[in-house]
């Protein structure tokens, strides 16, 4: 690339606005370039005249902003990260390899500080126009010339330490030096650089709004108003869509001199392009009288408590609890519990009270809500980024070699990075690194949410996570590759002040380099993370139940251990507010593997019966012991596995029959009248589907848990064959799309931990290999309480 610097003898550096330089020299002028007192940026103006450089039909304009800066100490930050002290190594005596991967995209300045040495940085922004065919992708950016796009010149120059402000800027500014011109970087001296920095950016973004599109959501209300009513005023719909995109790509190209007859190239490049969409539905809703807003009271409290008012209101006609039946006394003593009224005197007549207040302060409550509307919204966000951060490291023997230093310098200025390569080392080539790294990460998000006000929130978002990296390390007839890929799902869900979160992390890493660029699924470390995590403003008895349990069905606490572990949780969040409790379920590569081939098998039996057992937990019999629930619930689960077009109300029917006709087996006793009474509510509420945790309901709220199953077995089983057989780092992403339709719902994640600990147990090698933590944390005052009840 033959480009000419027209009008050189104008080129230099008293261009820079005079009233900026001879100021910094009546300042500064006689003191030393070492001298600690002068400022870093010595000189800052504008050029007073442009200087252009052209090639055939393109040209760049110098003009516009320069400065002058002064380097002449180690810490002294340099912007464009050329100059520096030396990195530091990094060589992790347990683990080698993490130094290589840290040491990989960590920018090496080519300049590093010397005490008897300091330098003056010349900087000139440059405008790019362009008359013909040239475009400015020739240069490496995304966008043609008409873009947004910027370039600066760098220009360091070494003097000694010793030597005045003014002496060096008199020897420098009688010529500017530019990276495009050939002599120019043969002339460099010993720790001199030259570079070219752009910049170039593309973004748009397009937004619609409809109306009126999505009012049927407004049924999703309807359940709060009496059949036959409707909303009556104040109805306004709303769906956005939005899309954007960005694309920025940057290079830096440095020259410097290495000894007498070596110049040394060094490129970075990293380019990014994002897309995003949202799309958001709103309904907003005003109340239309009084009566709607006491209709909706009526509904909030009696979802608070559980059950209809006219029901709860003839138990609490009874002097007292001995007055009841044993199936009224346990509805109340849950009401109690509920209420956390546990403890109180005279428990009725304080229930019945309690009641009245929460009619009074619920109607309250929604007539202020009715007052600042209700919001319900959908909400889906997409987004995908993809970067390419390449790093090239190179040098050339000038001996002789006038001709190969033009082409080597041309591809360098096109960033024509195998052109570099195959120069090798017949044409005085070296290649010390290079390496390029492609990053895809796309994140979906949905969810729904309903507020009143500011006074009650609920709702939730669902979302997963794919990223994928591809690493290449080349010289001239080697090339080496590295892989990671991701895989995060997820949801975070809001009731009132509580807050809950489950996360599933799937990873796949390259142990080390692999030969060529397609690693085998064999060479990678796999592992696998679960976690359950609950922000409870204020922990109840029936929590610390609940919370227990999970810690039971993920192998933290003993089945045995119940007890004691409800005291100790108890003990700990007694009397405090906002407390977190977290649950970790860790699988290694070890263990993960054996995972695979297990779900690979497809054993319905097994899975059915951990369903079974995530069942949720209540207090009463037939759901407050996992072993019960897996004999009530688990053949259940495994011939809805079994069979894709069993139905949920077949499986409520099914369960009804299975918990009326449950008799205990073995040396476990008969049942007691109270677990009778019990089982039997428990039955009635199997058939009727009425409440969420039944059952039927969870196959209903949780669909196609027959196809996710096999969905997750068939991902397994790609998964396993790929290791096995020598497959692609590309299969791992296939096999993890299928397997993580096992484990998009909360209850499909209970069972799979429950699953992990039922599988992993009997084997004593790998269950030190599966880490499982429950962690306890809240606020005591300016202290932090934490407690890990189980770890291993």
């Amino acid at each position: 690339m033959d480009f000419n610097l027209l009008q050189r003898n104008e080129c230099t550096m008293s261009k820079l606005a005079v009233g900026g330089i001879a100021s910094a020299l009546v300042q500064h002028g006689a003191k030393a370039l070492r001298d600690p007192t002068l400022p870093i940026t010595l000189v800052e103006g504008s050029l007073e005249e442009e200087i252009p450089i052209a090639h055939d039909d393109s040209m760049f304009t110098v003009r516009g902003q320069a400065n002058i800066a002064v380097f002449n100490s180690p810490s002294d930050a340099d912007p464009a990260g050329l100059f520096g002290p030396p990195l530091a190594p990094v060589t992790p005596a347990d683990d080698p390899s993490v130094a290589e991967r840290v040491d990989d995209f960590r920018v090496r300045p080519p300049i590093t500080f010397a005490a008897d040495s300091a330098w003056l940085v010349y900087r000139t922004s440059a405008d790019m126009k362009v008359t013909g065919s040239f475009e400015a992708r020739d240069f490496g950016v995304a966008s043609t010339g008409k873009a947004n796009m910027s370039v600066i010149f760098h220009d360091y120059r070494c003097h000694k330490a010793s030597e005045s402000v003014l002496e060096a800027l008199a020897g420098d500014i009688l010529g500017a030096r530019f990276v495009l011109c050939e002599s120019d970087i043969r002339l460099l001296g010993e720790g001199d650089a030259l570079a070219m920095e752009v910049t170039g950016t593309l973004s748009g973004s397009v937004s619609l709004e409809w109306s009126d599109v999505l009012t049927s959501h407004i049924g999703i209300l309807s359940k709060f108003l009496k059949d036959g009513e409707d909303f009556g005023v104040d109805l306004r719909t709303s769906l956005r869509a939005q899309c954007a995109f960005s694309i920025r790509d940057h290079f830096l190209i440095v020259f410097t001199r290495v000894g007498e007859k070596e110049i040394a190239l060094r490129i970075s490049k990293s380019a990014r392009e994002e897309r995003t969409a949202d799309v958001a539905a709103g309904v907003v809703v005003g109340f239309a009288n009084d009566e709607q807003v006491e209709e909706v009271g009526k509904a909030l409290l009696e979802g608070l408590l559980g059950m209809g008012l006219e029901q709860i209101e003839g138990l609490l006609k009874a002097p007292s609890l001995e007055a009841l039946n044993e199936g009224d006394r346990q509805i109340v003593e849950r009401l109690l519990a509920r209420l956390r009224l546990e403890d109180a005197q005279e428990r009725v007549a304080a229930l019945a009270k309690r009641i009245e207040e929460l009619k009074s302060e619920t109607i309250d409550t929604v007539r202020k809500a009715a007052q600042e509307k209700v919001k319900f919204a959908i909400d889906f966000e997409y987004s995908r980024i993809e970067t390419n951060d390449t790093v090239l490291e190179a040098s050339i023997d000038l001996a002789g070699r006038q001709e190969q230093f033009s082409s080597f310098h041309r591809a360098a200025l096109t960033l024509s990075f195998d052109s570099i390569l195959k120069l090798g080392p017949a044409h005085g080539v070296t290649i010390h690194r290079f390496l390029r790294q492609e990053t895809t990460k796309v994140k979906k998000s949905w969810g729904v949410s309903l507020s009143l006000g500011d006074v009650f929130a609920m709702g939730g978002k669902s979302w997963n996570v794919r990223e994928r990296k591809l690493t290449t390390r080349r010289d001239h007839a080697h090339i080496a590759s590295r892989y990671c890929f991701l895989a995060v799902n997820g949801y975070t869900g809001q009731w009132g002040d509580d807050t809950y979160e489950w996360k599933t992390t799937l990873a796949a890493k390259s142990r080390s380099w692999t030969d060529g660029m397609n690693p085998p699924a064999a060479s990678l470390d796999y592992s696998l993370h679960l976690l359950m995590q609950y922000h409870e403003a204020v922990a109840s008895g029936r929590d610390i139940g609940r919370l227990v349990d999970l810690g039971v069905l993920w192998g933290m606490v003993p089945v045995d251990g119940t007890g004691d572990a409800r005291k100790r949780l108890a003990g700990t969040v007694k009397g405090r507010r906002d407390v977190e409790f977290s649950f970790h379920v860790t699988l290694d590569d070890s263990a993960f593997r054996l995972l695979l081939k297990l779900l690979a098998a497809g054993d319905a039996r097994s899975f059915g019966f951990a369903l079974g057992r995530a069942v949720p937990w209540s207090n009463e019999s037939g759901r407050s012991d996992p072993r019960v629930r897996q004999a009530l619930y688990g053949e259940l689960w495994q011939e809805y596995l079994q069979d894709p077009g069993m139905s949920a109300r077949t499986l409520a029917n099914k369960a009804y029959a299975t918990v009326k006709g449950y008799r205990r087996s073995g040396s476990a006793g008969r049942l007691s009248r109270l677990e009778r009474d019990e089982l039997a509510g428990l039955a009635g509420a199997e058939r009727q589907m009425k409440h969420w945790w039944t059952v039927g309901e969870l196959a209903r709220i949780n669909p196609g848990t027959q196809r996710r199953w096999s969905k997750m077995v068939r991902g397994a089983e790609r998964l396993d064959q790929a290791i096995s057989r020598g497959g692609s780092h590309e299969e791992v992403e296939a096999a993890t799309d299928l397997m993580c339709k096992g484990w998009e719902h909360a209850f499909h994640l209970r069972a799979l931990g429950a699953y992990l600990i039922s599988t992993f147990r009997p084997h004593a090698s790998l269950w030190t290999a599966v880490n499982r933590t429950l962690r306890v944390e809240c606020p005591d005052g300016d202290e932090h309480v934490t407690l890990n009840l189980s770890s291993s």
